[in-house]
């Protein structure tokens, strides 16, 4: 069974490593024009497998208190796109994201990590009861460095408004390879096939998932699967990339959202469709961070501002984050952030 992931390890070799740093140089102008969708490596992995540095450049993990509970996207020097259910619990002081890495036990030099600055929230996302608009903004305290990242960090394209999720998409993550099972210190990749909205109405309005969640909505995302399980995302991969090559460029048209179980049958898992959120992640990029499609609106954006009592992460597998207590790995991003500025 492959599934994917978010880092169970304990660091303790952090406090004196010095493989990771944060960006200094991430608001040229070379950085800011930096091509989308491009990867150093751009094997397909189908059957699922590790994933290679540079494979995936634009995948983050996101980090709460240290703690790897969810993954992201990279979309721009200054911003990473994650599912709203990851970060809705807290605010922004409490997170942080790391970029560049593949391995969490051989990080290389090339590693940055940025603490997070804002938490954006789409507007329309109401929580655990209906996970609907499940996508939220991050911006970043300062901008990754992707000209000298030596192809492990770039942005991932978006798709158009008008793009339809169909075929197949490629899914990343650090989360657990099976469920109830570990999570993987190797970032895990796989590719599973779109689900047309009708069988997905089928499959997931039954049981719990039925229950506690409103139907399966079509409008704002798209399932994935394997009809007799077997490979899927799982806990801890929530936020993570769903991946398809659009003329010629690797593009994010999903985020990982939720589903019943990880990988069983007759149980796909469930996605944020991102060509239906285009709007809202156009109003919120920055414009210093703006390397592809349109510029920040000045219109008001909400934040998450306080502790949200919807969600709590980790207790339930019908939702996929990673809690604090529920074995997602500890790094202490402080030190590894110190220790990094004071060898740039």
């Amino acid at each position: 069974m492959v599934s994917l992931l978010a880092v169970c390890l304990t660091f303790g070799f952090f406090a004196s490593s010095s493989h990771a740093r944060r960006s200094r140089d991430g608001f040229t102008k070379e950085n800011m024009d930096f091509p989308c969708g491009q990867q150093k490596i751009s094997e397909r992995i189908v059957g699922g497998g590790k994933a290679q540095p540079g494979q995936f450049p634009w995948q983050v993990s996101v980090r709460r208190n240290g703690y790897g509970i969810c993954g992201g996207s990279i979309i721009s020097p200054t911003e990473v796109i994650t599912a709203a259910h990851c970060v809705s619990s807290s605010t922004a002081e409490r997170y942080q994201i790391i970029a560049g890495a593949t391995d969490f036990t051989e990080l290389r030099n090339t590693t940055q990590v940025l603490r997070v600055a804002e938490i954006i929230v789409h507007p329309k996302y109401a929580g655990l009861i209906a996970v609907r608009y499940d996508v939220a903004v991050l911006r970043l305290d300062g901008a990754l460095d992707f000209v000298n990242s030596e192809g492990t960090i770039a942005p991932i394209c978006l798709p158009k408004a008008s793009h339809q999720v169909a075929g197949e998409v490629t899914i990343t993550g650090w989360g657990r390879t099976k469920e109830g099972g570990n999570t993987s210190r190797v970032l895990n990749a796989v590719t599973v096939p779109v689900i047309s909205d009708t069988m997905c109405r089928v499959y997931l309005s039954r049981g719990l998932v039925a229950i506690l969640f409103a139907p399966y909505d079509g409008s704002s995302m798209f399932c994935a699967g394997r009809f007799r399980g077997g490979a899927d995302s799982c806990q801890g991969d929530s936020g993570g990339p769903a991946i398809q090559t659009v003329d010629g460029k690797s593009t994010l048209v999903g985020i990982v959202s939720w589903g019943f179980g990880c990988a069983r049958m007759m149980s796909p898992g469930v996605y944020a469709e991102v060509s239906k959120f285009r709007d809202f992640i156009d109003a919120h990029w920055s414009l210093e961070g703006s390397v592809q499609g349109r510029r920040r609106s000045t219109t008001a954006r909400p934040t998450t501002t306080a502790e949200n009592p919807q969600l709590t992460a980790g207790n339930i597998t019908l939702v996929k984050p990673l809690g604090e207590d529920s074995g997602a790995d500890f790094i202490s991003v402080e030190s590894l952030q110190n220790n990094s500025l004071s060898n740039n």
